[in-house]
């Protein structure tokens, strides 16, 4: 009965061994199982910096297109001023012109006032 009893308490012994066993199996897969978690967001760390930088991509593209509208602005106001001084000029040539229209109104003026004269003169 001793032998029997001591087989009985080797066989429960096996069996507390195998429990540890199987204990230790799930403790080195949940290892792994976190392993992987941590991979997981290695990569997602990764994707948003890549993110991150196609924004700051976005944010330097958007930059340079203010620039060039800008540069665009500054040249379409350069070209009214432009335009503007050829209206102030254009202006002062009709000034001009009227000017010598004036003067030769007063000339005809002149002859006319002449030619009265000299009437004058033959009927005197």
């Amino acid at each position: 009965e001793g032998i029997t009893d001591g087989q009985a308490g080797i066989t429960e012994k096996q069996k507390g061994i195998t429990d540890k066993q199987e204990g230790i199996t799930d403790g080195q897969e949940g290892i792994t199982d976190k392993q992987e978690g941590i991979t997981d967001g290695q990569g997602g760390i990764t994707d948003g910096q890549e993110g991150i930088t196609d924004n700051q991509g976005g944010i330097t593209d958007g930059q340079e297109g203010n620039k060039d509208g800008q540069g665009g602005i500054t040249g379409g106001q350069e070209g009214i001023t432009d335009k503007q001084e050829g209206i102030t000029d254009g202006q002062g040539g009709i000034t001009d012109g009227q000017e010598g229209i004036t003067d030769k109104q007063e000339g005809i003026t002149d002859g006319q006032k002449s030619i009265t004269d000299k009437q004058e003169g033959i009927t005197d």
